[in-house]
């Protein structure tokens, strides 16, 4: 009987691929996660205490909120007194963090280099609205007019972060606001047609018709950072099971062919959200942001690297160094 049942579920299975393409539909709903909203979490002028806060030296937070259309978008800012001279990283989370969950995992990326502005999308935690592709762009347009009065009362260099689903949000940010002097982008894509491609396995997707929204087809990395100047720097980790690493090589191949100054670095043994603990990435980091402010090597790589762990209080990574250099790891400034 079960064998009978399992023959039919078969030749239904093939009778409905015979038939034509299955369409599959990519809309916001599957790809804007933000995650239930805390009763706890911190409101403007409150003191808030991230989830994942790691306890670190002289670092201290600001929380307050952007005017926008949609209503206050809530903000904060890390600092260290020491960073007064260094840039401003705004960091653009992934699609299921925010600032509340996520704050002190995205600090501690470059603390150690720049003071670091983190926001919510709306809809994520104490932004208000729904987590829409409309009102993320109205969001970004109401952080990009902050970041311009900032720039021009601070005279700081301004310099985007964006992980995963961030890529996307900083490279519109970088585009709309027209003030950053350079970006990072961490274990993204170029757009959702490459990410619905790379993980949809090749057999299946002979069969599958992706219908992917107007709204999230708008956001691509390449195009919004097509005439920017500044130096971008694009992370790929090797064993991403998210957005696999093909995906940051193949964005950082249509960033250099339209003529960008970029420089690709790849982290062996690094997952989707792991990057920051490689043995490489502190040196990374330096050499990046050296391009802004050269005095921010003037501690030698290796103190640096004992002192990120000391302060973060992470384990360092035993790795075996690797037997050969990788062939796409590229220009170090």
């Amino acid at each position: 009987m079960k064998i009978k049942f399992y023959l039919l579920a078969i030749l239904v299975l093939v009778s409905t691929f015979m038939s034509g393409c299955v369409t599959v539909n990519v809309n916001e709903a599957k790809v804007l996660l933000p995650m239930e909203r805390l009763d706890n979490a911190a409101k403007s002028g409150q003191t808030m205490r991230f989830s994942h806060q790691i306890k670190a030296r002289k670092i201290q937070s600001e929380h307050f909120t952007i005017p926008s259309s949609l209503g206050p978008i809530a903000a904060s800012r890390m600092t260290r007194p020491e960073n007064i001279d260094k840039p401003l990283v705004v960091s653009c989370v992934g699609t299921s963090a925010d600032r509340y969950r996520g704050g002190f995992y995205y600090t501690r990326k470059a603390i150690d280099n720049a003071d670091v502005l983190i926001f919510d999308y709306p809809g994520y935690n104490d932004s208000p609205g729904t987590a829409t592709a409309k009102n993320f762009v109205k969001a970004g347009a109401a952080v990009a007019e902050f970041l311009k009065s900032e720039k021009q009362r601070t005279g700081r260099k301004l310099i985007a972060f964006g992980h995963s689903l961030g890529g996307f949000v900083c490279a519109d940010l970088v585009e709309r606001s027209g003030v950053f002097d350079g970006m990072i982008i961490e274990t993204s894509a170029q757009n959702i047609e490459q990410v619905v491609k790379a993980r949809t396995p090749p057999v299946i997707g002979i069969f599958l018709k992706p219908k992917i929204d107007n709204s999230l087809r708008a956001f691509d990395i390449a195009k919004s950072l097509n005439d920017f100047e500044g130096p971008i720097l694009v992370l790929g980790a090797k064993k991403d099971k998210v957005l696999k690493v093909k995906l940051s090589r193949q964005l950082f191949s249509n960033l250099q062919a339209q003529g960008n100054d970029v420089t690709y670095e790849e982290f062996e043994d690094s997952g989707h959200e792991d990057v920051y603990k490689a043995n490489k990435f502190p040196s990374v980091m330096r050499r990046f942001f050296r391009r802004f402010n050269p005095s921010i090597h003037s501690i030698p790589i290796a103190s640096s690297r004992q002192t990120y762990l000391k302060n973060f209080r992470l384990k360092p990574r035993s790795v075996m160094p690797s037997a050969r250099q990788s062939s796409i790891n590229r220009s170090r400034n």
